[in-house]
């Protein structure tokens, strides 16, 4: 029970006082009541103290039958069981509480271990080859993969990547005009650049454009995705790139 239990031993040692108390006012109402009654009109006196004797004789008995009780239950949640256990110096039986141990469990009870046949082998034993690690699939040069951008969304972030300042500062003096070609759509669009002043975007082709780029259309969402690598993309032949390279090193910035 433990620390629990020790107010409630107090209280029932408090309780029981109390009760013991209310027995002495009753017995001494009794013996010095008859004579307040004969000697003095105030025998209410002899009553009032005869009820609180009776009042705390109650209070003791069933604060003890509580405190009784608890006990009990903390008996029964910390695994003691309280049996009653006669006495050689009284007819009363006296309340024992043993905690109860738990029963032992034989040896042919208890689970053995199931030996895996796998790892018993005759002889010596053998030691397997580490696997060699599987290596990542690249996902840059997977041609299957869905786009995660649209064409707009692709063609869009051109102009977005030209609009921050340090890609506009390094296109100051810079007016020439990139073409991109989708063949596969049979459209060609025109990003018309005004060195770090502005850009002009429309759909169009231009011959004589400073960096002229053909490419699928799905290839240009995945670059400009990054879903796929442009390095890549360029020696396999999937994308065309004509002009000076001063001015591909444009692109670059633009794109990427």
């Amino acid at each position: 029970m433990g620390k629990r239990a020790k107010p409630l031993l107090a209280l029932l040692m408090a309780l029981t006082s109390i009760m013991f108390t209310g027995l002495g006012l009753i017995i001494t109402s009794m013996v010095i009541g008859v004579n307040i009654i004969n000697t003095t009109p105030f025998y209410y006196i002899s009553y009032g103290i005869l009820g609180f004797g009776t009042l705390l004789i109650l209070i003791g008995l069933f604060g003890i039958m509580g405190i009784v009780k608890q006990i009990r239950t903390l008996a029964d949640e910390g695994g003691y069981s309280i049996e009653e256990s006669p006495t050689y110096a009284s007819s009363k039986t006296t309340k024992v509480i043993r905690q109860q141990m738990p029963k032992p469990i034989a040896d042919d009870q208890i689970p053995k271990p199931k030996a895996n046949p796998k790892q018993i082998s005759s002889g010596t034993s053998q030691l397997k080859s580490p696997t060699p690690p599987t290596k990542p699939k690249d996902t840059e040069s997977s041609w299957e993969e869905v786009p995660t951008l649209s064409l707009d969304d692709a063609l869009n972030t051109i102009i977005t990547n030209y609009n921050t300042d340090k890609v506009k500062t390094s296109f100051k003096g810079w007016n020439e005009t990139l073409v991109m070609r989708f063949p596969d759509l049979g459209k060609s669009y025109m990003y018309i650049i005004n060195g770090s002043e502005g850009l002009e975007f429309k759909e169009g082709d231009d011959p004589e454009a400073a960096v002229q780029v053909e490419m699928d259309s799905t290839l240009f969402q995945k670059l400009i995705a990054k879903q796929v690598n442009a390095i890549k993309a360029y020696s396999s032949g999937k994308m065309n790139v004509s002009g000076q390279m001063k001015n591909m090193l444009k692109l670059r910035k633009l794109m990427f």
